[in-house]
């Protein structure tokens, strides 16, 4: 998976935190088939220090665990992939589409998200594939390897005392952050919108994933 840089989710790590849910008037029985676009993921990982380097084959596994949450999902409608994975240079526009989509809805008071438009190469690639409704879910976090963490709090410690008190760091564990769309490709407009950030959350594994998702899609399906 080729790293691509997501900025929809600089700010605070300090807690888990859902934002408001956005939803329109569709509703979700109207839904019978939601396209699922591939999962766009990045996934740091930390081996020494505290320094976070991006992971290819991480971020490939993340976005495959992604998918298969997904679809295993109890509620959700009937889901369906979508072809314009097929081509390279579509698939990265669509991405590079869906990442800026997002960012530019984070900057949008609540209630003026539905007014930005969604992105055409989108719009098209649903059309295209005979969809009306697609889905897509963007997400990045940072874990560990085994040992890091005890030695960054080990380390934390040490400097504690070496402070008086004064100054006492303490590292993350992990993080992990999902956002979700659903877009109509028929009035080009967002559906639904909601994101969802995790502490300490283990971005890989399946059980945190899978919290994190019932979070965002709690009050909608």
């Amino acid at each position: 998976m080729k790293k691509l840089l997501l900025l929809l989710f600089i700010g605070s790590l300090t807690a888990c935190y859902t934002t408001r849910n956005i939803t329109s008037s569709v509703e979700p029985a109207q839904i019978g088939r939601l396209a699922l676009f591939e999962p766009i993921t990045e996934i740091f990982l930390i081996e020494r220090g505290n320094r976070a380097e991006f992971n290819d084959s991480l971020s490939w596994e993340s976005a495959k665990m992604v998918a298969a949450l997904i679809r295993e999902a109890p509620r959700m409608p009937m889901i369906v992939e979508t072809r314009y994975t097929e081509n390279d240079e579509i698939r990265e526009i669509i991405e590079y589409e869906l990442i800026e989509y997002i960012a530019e809805l984070e900057t949008l008071a609540p209630k003026k998200r539905h007014t930005l438009p969604v992105p055409v190469t989108v719009v098209e690639a649903l059309r295209l594939d005979g969809h009306r409704y697609g889905m897509a879910v963007v997400a990045n976090g940072f874990s560990r390897v085994r040992g890091n963490y005890t030695n960054q709090v080990l380390k934390g410690i040490g400097i504690t005392i070496l402070t008086g008190g004064i100054y006492s760091p303490q590292p993350i564990k992990a993080h992990s952050n999902v956002a979700c769309i659903i877009v109509d490709a028929e009035t080009e407009s967002l559906v639904f919108y909601n994101r969802h950030f995790m502490r300490d959350g283990e971005p890989l594994k399946a059980d945190v994933m899978s919290r994190q998702l019932n979070k965002i899609f709690k009050k909608y399906f």
